[in-house]
């Protein structure tokens, strides 16, 4: 055969195609699993969740070093708007969606113990992020705001609630002792119209408060729960009468609901708080707590404590007691609490072990009074800062692992769980040629997926070609003489309802169905000739020979079937180099050679 057979490279391509739900913009990557869980103090929350007018979910995440990521997303979990805010003060203290404004509490350290000092500023914001406004606290026994605790929002009549934490000037012995801090703010105008700030015998102060809830009850009054470990030593709950809606407010009663041993002041309590609700006939907090034996090192089970609406009696439901094998051993994280349905809230937590999740979460249905509804669901997934909100009727949140991806939970008021993914994005796509009417796809591992999808487009028509749950898939009915272009999806598969989720595809890849370079091609001397052999290649009708000489001109040598892995060259060179090339082919439906890739020449010379 001397019929000359070359290919047309492709230079350039342009291809419009309905893919399936996936965009190339990316979330912005950060590490927020596991940042429910604290042992002994809090910190400010970075992420949130709130329901975007369009639909879907905003994220607003504080990341270090970055700003304030604020995404918007469509309620299929794709990406559709991303913007980042830079802090104008030094630290971040926390986020409020309100109702109709958005509202993020920055501070300001102040070493000098200065009265004239900015320490907190409330800033104002659309909601289409547009800066309207601020709020400042100067001094107010401010050495560090948002210290060694966290912070927490809520709001009624216009009226803007905060409670949080500081450090406090350095008292007579010498040291910076920290307290829970509240504050009001007029939203109309953003005049802070009242601050709490001093050490107190009352007014709902706590000292040290590791972690703060506030809540604007339906009655009026304003509700706030602590986490101390000095005055008072223990979880209290603060009822403000003068509250929700007041310009100023004040504190009417406080009651413990969770004590803890120990002495006072030491930070080790053996417990966390998680969260505070309002329910019809009072409030609920969630919490974790150590066997209190004293030693602060026995694993930790997860509890709801209920107080009635006057503060009067309050009682504590144990919602696990599996986890008091010993020190060292799986225990519950510090729990979110979340009303999904009337007289029904959700009560949610990560297992632990050590120091690290087992990326497993559990949760437990309990009423109004805290009393179990359901035995606790266990189910693959994380926890975060992300305290979760009720989203088209679900509990959401959502966890970033420091790999990119953004992934949605959900949980509904009857159990049922479900794991979404946002645009989680494929990379090292490749695509060669793999024997008669097969392309190979390679990819690398994308982070979280437990499945691709594949799509295709051949002769102008797009779809599905497959699923695979590795890094790589063949496609075994490629066209070979046209480009098949390729597109491949990481894919997350909810595992209660086998729906798919996408991530984005990047950029399509193409090749055809046709022979690959034949392998371990060899050329040897031999007495009267050269002897070629090769490993035999998949889905090969047959192989073509070619050689030259090193002074002659380059020329057919031998046709041979497919099962053929070795040839002599009779006609071989004794006293030149002999150069031989190898092509493996397959036959169209009209007989047609498609022949596949050449392999490296080898030369030899006959002996």
């Amino acid at each position: 055969m001397k019929k000359h057979i070359s290919r047309i490279i492709l230079l350039a391509l342009v291809v419009i195609l309905a893919l399936p739900t996936a965009i190339f913009a990316a979330p912005a990557g950060s590490n927020n699993a596991g940042n429910e869980n604290y042992t002994s103090w809090y910190r400010p929350v970075y992420s949130y969740l709130y329901a975007n007018s369009s639909g879907g979910l905003t994220r607003v995440e504080y990341i270090p070093g970055t700003g304030v990521v604020v995404e918007d997303y469509d309620s299929a979990y794709s990406l559709k708007n991303t913007r980042t805010i830079e802090l104008e003060l030094s630290k971040f203290g926390g986020f409020y969606a309100g109702a109709s404004y958005n509202f993020l509490i920055e501070g300001e350290n102040n070493p000098d113990d200065y009265d004239g000092a900015e320490v907190v500023r409330v800033i104002k914001y659309s909601k289409t992020w547009q800066r309207l406004g601020q709020a400042t606290l100067r001094g107010a026994n401010t050495y560090n705001p948002f210290s060694f605790g966290s912070l927490d929002c809520t709001e009624a009549k216009g009226m803007l609630y905060i409670r949080t934490c500081h450090e406090m000037y350095k008292s007579s012995d010498g040291y910076h002792h920290q307290a829970c801090m509240t504050m009001a703010v007029r939203e109309s105008d953003m005049t802070m119209t009242y601050s709490f700030y001093q050490v107190s015998s009352g007014g709902g102060y706590v000292s040290h408060s590791f972690n703060q809830c506030i809540v604007a009850a339906s009655n009026g009054d304003l509700m706030a729960a602590d986490h101390g470990d000095a005055y008072p030593r223990g979880i209290i709950m603060s009822r403000f009468t003068a509250g929700a809606g007041k310009e100023t407010i004040s504190s009417n009663s406080d009651r413990i609901v969770v004590n803890c041993v120990g002495a006072v002041g030491d930070n080790n309590t053996g417990t966390s708080l998680g969260g505070l609700v309002e329910t019809s006939s009072g409030y609920l907090v969630a919490f974790n707590q150590d066997n209190q034996d004293g030693s602060f090192s026995t694993p930790r089970n997860v509890g709801v404590a209920f107080a009635n609406k006057a503060l009067t009696s309050s009682n504590i439901t144990w919602l696990t007691t599996k986890y008091n094998t010993g020190a060292g051993k799986s225990y519950a994280s510090t729990p979110r609490i979340l009303k999904v349905a009337d007289n029904r809230y959700m009560v949610i937590w990560e297992v632990m072990y050590g120091s690290s999740s087992t990326q497993k979460i559990e949760y437990i249905f309990v009423d109004g009074n805290g009393k179990k509804l359901t035995n606790a669901y266990t189910q693959d997934g994380m926890l975060s800062d992300c305290r979760p909100i009720l989203y088209n009727g679900k509990a959401t949140w959502y966890v970033t692992n420091g790999d990119g991806q953004v992934r949605f939970y959900s949980v509904s008021p009857m159990g049922a769980y479900t794991t979404r993914w946002a645009d989680a994005k494929i990379t090292g796509v490749k695509a060669v040629n793999s024997g008669k009417k097969r392309v190979t796809l390679s990819w690398k591992a994308t982070p979280g997926a437990n499945c691709y999808l594949i799509y295709g487009q051949k002769n102008g028509k797009y779809g599905y070609v497959g699923t695979s749950t590795g890094t790589s898939f063949t496609d075994t009915a490629a066209l070979d003489t046209e480009y098949n272009f390729y597109w491949v999806f990481p894919c997350l598969k909810d595992k209660s309802t086998g729906k798919m989720y996408p991530g984005a595809c990047g950029k399509y890849v193409f090749a055809k169905g046709y022979c690959p370079a034949v392998k371990s091609f060899a050329a040897t001397g031999v007495r009267g000739g050269v002897k070629l052999t090769w490993a035999k290649a998949t889905a090969a009708d047959g192989y073509l020979i070619y050689g030259k000489t090193q002074s002659g001109t380059y020329h057919f040598i031998a046709q041979l079937g497919g099962s053929t892995v070795t040839y002599t060259d009779k006609k071989a060179s004794k006293t030149e180099w002999n150069f031989y090339w190898i092509y493996a082919y397959h036959k169209d439906s009209k007989g047609n050679l498609i022949v596949g890739d050449a392999t490296a020449y080898k030369f030899a010379k006959a002996t």
